[in-house]
């Protein structure tokens, strides 16, 4: 089973809260952010896939970079 785009972003916002000791996932506002995209095109990559937009495949290694990047910081500060 694959994963949809929404999952993938959900469980990013979600693990990128965690590995930056947020204690909650991040935002929309702040995933946007990171991401460099605005708000509205984050919206419709959120929405399912038959009403949605599909998310470029570069955003796709952007996201898995920037999940990359917060684990080897965390790994550097000493966290697991």
């Amino acid at each position: 089973m694959s994963t949809t785009q929404q999952e993938f972003l959900r469980q990013a916002m979600a693990d990128l809260g965690e590995l930056i000791d947020l204690g909650r996932s991040l935002t929309r506002e702040e995933m946007c952010e990171r991401l460099g995209c605005p708000r509205a095109t984050f919206d419709k990559w959120m929405l399912p896939s038959s009403n949605g937009r599909e998310m470029p495949p570069t955003m796709w290694s952007h996201v898995r970079e920037i999940l990359a990047h917060e684990q080897l910081k965390k790994k550097m500060r000493g966290g697991a």
